[in-house]
């Protein structure tokens, strides 16, 4: 069974202080984070399965509210899903380093067996066919910008743009000529 509670020495100079707050967290269809706040002396309930939520809990929008077209709720009853650890450890929240902390965990059904409208399970079933094929996921970022030069006369956070209207330049060979001496130092 996973020491969820960890030897916070490995993770964080901040160990979990018992007035500190622990919440597993599933991340819903719209990178949401839902889930429950859990006591620390209850902390092992996590690895033992005794965490639910409804299954429904991923079919929210990002207000919170039922989605009654996804034909998942008034249909299946509102039956509860399993949560279970991703890791060993809690996590402190990224903007908030001294606590509170989360578990991250992904949700299965009753029976043990992957939900697929879990993103975090439905990106492990992918990368399960990948790996039985051989293939090797890759990723990369597209960095999309616009240039802007502090405006005066407008105040703080009016930037005007460097170029008249930036969406009127779209894609425009002369813009982009225009600006070769800073493309060059990035590139």
């Amino acid at each position: 069974m996973p020491d969820i509670a960890g030897d916070r020495d490995e993770v964080s100079a901040s160990p979990i202080r018992a007035s500190d707050a622990i919440y597993a967290v599933v991340c819903d269809l719209n990178g949401v984070y839902r889930g429950k706040r859990v006591p620390q002396d209850k902390l092992d309930s996590i690895s033992r399965g005794e965490l639910k939520l409804p299954l429904t809990t991923l079919f929210l929008d990002v207000w919170g509210r039922d989605v009654m077209a996804s034909g998942q709720i008034l249909e299946t009853g509102d039956v509860d899903g399993v949560l279970r650890p991703l890791g060993e450890i809690a996590e402190p929240f990224r903007d908030s380093p001294k606590g509170p902390f989360y578990v991250p965990v992904w949700m299965e059904r009753a029976d043990g067996t992957p939900y697929e409208a879990d993103p975090r399970q439905a990106l492990a079933s992918v990368c399960e066919r990948f790996d039985e094929r051989g293939w090797t996921a890759v990723t990369a970022l597209e960095l999309e910008f616009a240039l802007y030069r502090p405006d005066p006369t407008s105040g703080p956070g009016s930037p005007t743009p460097i170029h008249g209207d930036p969406l009127a330049a779209m894609y425009s060979v002369s813009e982009l000529q225009s600006l070769e001496q800073l493309f060059d130092e990035i590139y």
